[in-house]
């Protein structure tokens, strides 16, 4: 299993790409309820790169766009489903491993019952003020039941009800997403119809354990150990910490294991940028060298 701790950056945005609109967007009605937005950008002849946003939730943000040589690749952003402006990258490559050249993949979240207790629960342990806060938002009778009672508070459809719900969920893992505090941790969502959308799909797919069964993504692997992937991980990332990362990767050897020793969950922290956009330029030369 290929290690390699990155090192130190003080770059930030300097790393990436210019920014770039796309050449083309649109909605596809997937049922009767969803419907998903599409962009695609870069060069319509290069080679298919489909970026998919953090999850469960988020959506696709402009600079997103920027991680990639828009001279090469034909670059698919879409908002997954619930997500971003629609009404999981492992699953997808384990299920139509034939249609996947390779991975870069950062932050990982397989959705164990482990890993959704420590966001609940456990990240109190390095952040307790923020889960104090987070806590405390609901009334001391629900408590004893934070997901399944925020849960509850987020699909309730009165706003007085789910709005602060979402309020705190979001300030909660804000606060925890960066290795340095940001001065408004709010200040990632421009409404609070974009801190709902992502409190309430996150709430769901935990809820119903990432619609996964139990350890699936990790067994999966071995149906795609042939392809080329990169891990990037930030070493203080506390929403998704390094121990799942490292399962990941002690599962599948072949692939390339980056730690990013200055960094934690967010894709704008300067380490993560600058070892994202090594880790497609690398993957553009074994495409290339095909």
């Amino acid at each position: 299993m290929p290690v390699n701790d990155a090192t130190r950056s003080s770059s930030s945005d300097a790393a990436l790409f210019p920014d770039i609109e796309p050449y083309a967007t649109g909605r596809i009605p997937l049922d009767a309820v969803h419907v998903m937005q599409w962009e695609a950008c870069g060069s319509p002849q290069g080679v298919p790169l489909v970026f998919l946003h953090g999850g469960p939730g988020g959506g696709c943000l402009p600079h997103h766009r920027r991680f990639y040589d828009p001279a090469f690749w034909n670059i698919l952003l879409y908002d997954q489903r619930g997500g971003g402006r629609s009404t999981l990258a492992l699953a997808y490559t384990q299920a139509h491993p034939e249609r996947v050249l390779g991975l870069v993949l950062r932050g990982i979240f397989l959705a164990t019952t482990a890993e959704i207790d420590w966001f609940m629960h456990g990240m109190r342990n390095v952040f307790p003020e923020a889960w104090r806060a987070f806590v405390e938002a609901l009334p001391p009778a629900e408590r004893g039941d934070l997901l399944g009672n925020y849960y509850r508070r987020l699909t309730d459809r009165d706003p007085a009800v789910h709005l602060p719900t979402a309020r705190a969920w979001d300030r909660y893992e804000g606060a925890c997403t960066t290795l340095l505090p940001v001065a408004d941790p709010l200040s990632r969502f421009d409404s609070d119809t974009s801190a709902l959308a992502i409190a309430r799909i996150e709430a769901h797919y935990f809820v119903n354990r990432g619609f996964l069964a139990p350890n699936q993504l990790l067994d999966g692997v071995a149906a795609i150990r042939h392809l080329p992937c990169t891990i990037v991980q930030g070493r203080y990332d506390i929403v998704c910490p390094p121990v799942t990362a490292d399962a990941l990767a002690r599962a599948w050897p072949e692939a390339e294991y980056v730690v990013v020793p200055d960094a934690g969950h967010s894709v704008r922290e300067p380490g993560i940028t600058r070892e994202l956009v090594a880790a497609v330029r690398r993957m553009q030369a074994r495409v290339t060298a095909k």
